[in-house]
């Protein structure tokens, strides 16, 4: 071997570049094959699809509180719809005493027994038949007497071919006009088909009222309330009550 010539160490003694080395300037402006990064080499991991989240429960509908207003609203509307129903029962009860129903067999003195039983033998009942007020509970209280003997005739009109129902109404306090309504029905247990009104003044307590009263296309008559419009002040009886 010529001293001169330079040593070449041989192919086999020259190490070769690392597989993660980059390639040198010269591969890179003169490229002559693909490269390929040592990181785009290794296949992808294959991750496993992100889980789906559980749904969120349903939100529940937001509580309703009701305000202090509506609720007194509500609660004034029962006692109300209470009130009405009751007031509604008692209007019944005072638009309705109890009432005595005579019927067509005692007008004109011919006899007629209480509630109208038809009783046309004069021997077998009372010339005269009487109720108390607490029985009628009219609006003004008063009492009621039954003429079965005729001593009302006079008091009959001529138009009552059948006769007239003879009575007398006995309040128990003065009014200074006293209003007295008659019913007339044909049917016993019915109200009133037919009503009049009677009117008085200046009538004293425990006066006796003396009506006749008549309606010949009604079977059955009756004295179906009693009012005071204009009542006067209680009088004084201090002066009368034992000492």
């Amino acid at each position: 071997m010529d001293p001169n010539t330079p040593w070449t160490p041989p192919a086999s003694v020259l190490p070769s570049p690392p597989p993660s080395a980059a390639p040198s300037r010269e591969a890179t402006e003169h490229p002559t094959t693909a490269w390929t990064s040592p990181a785009a080499a290794w296949p992808a991991p294959a991750w496993p699809p992100p889980a789906r989240p559980a749904p969120a429960p349903p939100a529940s509908a937001p509580e309703v509180r009701l305000s202090g207003a509506a609720i007194t609203g509500i609660v004034l509307a029962s006692v109300l719809t209470l009130a009405t129903v009751i007031g509604a029962g008692i209007g019944a009860v005072l638009s309705a005493p109890v009432v005595a129903r005579w019927s067509q067999a005692g007008q004109g003195g011919q006899g007629g027994d209480l509630w109208g039983g038809g009783i046309t033998d004069d021997e077998a009942q009372p010339a005269v038949e009487r109720i108390s007020s607490d029985e009628l509970e009219f609006w003004f209280p008063a009492a009621l007497e039954l003429y079965n003997d005729g001593r009302l005739d006079h008091l009959c009109a001529a138009e009552h071919e059948l006769g007239c129902w003879e009575v007398a109404v006995i309040p128990e306090a003065a009014c200074d006009l006293i209003s007295i309504q008659t019913s007339f029905s044909n049917d016993p247990d019915g109200d009133g088909e037919l009503t009049h009104q009677i009117s008085r003044t200046d009538v004293a307590a425990g006066e006796a009222i003396e009506i006749a009263f008549g309606e010949d296309d009604y079977a059955f008559g009756w004295i179906s309330n009693v009012s005071c419009i204009e009542s006067s002040p209680p009088a004084d009886t201090t002066a009368s009550l034992p000492r």
